[in-house]
């Protein structure tokens, strides 16, 4: 839990939150780390996860693992075309994201220098593909998934069969997905046949399997769901041909400079699109 001292105006975060917040660990590996005593703040060792430590002047406290001083990864921000098939959750199985091997094979992997820990923004199921956010410090980065700011995902769907205009009408008034407690996502037929329809849908709050609810709810079966749009970018023409492709989009977050949420809210109101292969180079 982060909490702030009304009278310094100093803010503190827990242990595992410094660590996720900067993209060291997760808080599941943070928690582990405690555990075998392996983390130490102001000489003694942390017991604790819900210990509260202040954010000094540098901007991150001396915090030490295994004797050593840690410091924040560098700020990364990547976007890739995710493979359809490829798992970003955690394999029962094997017990590690599949797309991590596609992040350890690219320029940023740890064999090319970048000692930082890369984790995917939100996630995009084993069954869709498209573009997915990967982050060195997803803690800063954690308001683009935040359904009060909106920021808009959009997706082009195939459903079969051909989607009746009746069934299009609930989802645009909200009913198709008011079981679940969805907000009304935004929803235009791209083209269509006798057998199948080609949709575009954005969401603005992307709940666990949103679309997929809502479509079979009414009875569709989901043949391709591609991610096109995150936010102001967006996989273009090139991107969408480009599957498995990574692009280096941390000036487009601020760079050095941080990530600021109000300045992605003023692009995406003015209504700008950005490829990210023009964001990324």
């Amino acid at each position: 839990m982060d909490r702030v001292n009304v009278g310094t105006q100093k803010i503190f975060h827990t242990i595992d939150r410094w660590f996720s917040k900067t993209g060291i660990a997760s808080r599941s590996e943070t928690l582990r780390m405690i555990r075998e005593g392996r983390i130490s703040w102001n000489g003694r060792i942390v017991t604790s996860p819900d210990l509260s430590i202040p954010a000094p002047a540098g901007g991150f406290p001396e915090i030490t693992l295994d004797g050593h001083i840690l410091s924040p990864a560098p700020f990364l921000v990547l976007a890739m075309n995710k493979p359809r098939g490829i798992l970003v959750g955690l394999d029962p199985g094997r017990r590690e994201k599949e797309i991590d091997r596609l992040i350890e094979k690219s320029p940023w992997g740890p064999q090319n220098g970048f000692t930082g820990k890369i984790t995917p923004l939100g996630r995009l199921d084993m069954a869709s593909s498209g573009l997915i956010l990967l982050t060195s410090r997803p803690g800063e980065l954690a308001d683009l998934l935040d359904p009060d700011f909106e920021v808009p995902r959009t997706y082009r769907v195939q459903v079969r069969p051909a989607m009746k205009a009746e069934d299009l009408e609930r989802v645009r008034k909200g009913d198709a997905g008011s079981p679940w407690g969805f907000m009304t996502p935004k929803i235009e037929i791209e083209r269509a046949n006798e057998r199948t329809t080609w949709l575009d849908i954005t969401l603005c709050e992307g709940k666990n399997r949103e679309i997929r609810k809502i479509l079979s709810g009414l009875g569709y079966t989901i043949l391709h769901l591609i991610r096109t749009r995150f936010g102001d970018l967006c996989l273009g023409d090139e991107g969408m041909k480009s599957i498995g492709g990574i692009w280096d989009v941390t000036s487009h977050f601020g760079g050095g400079g941080g990530f600021r949420i109000d300045i992605i809210l003023d692009r995406i109101q003015r209504g700008d699109i950005i490829d990210v292969k023009v964001a990324g180079g």
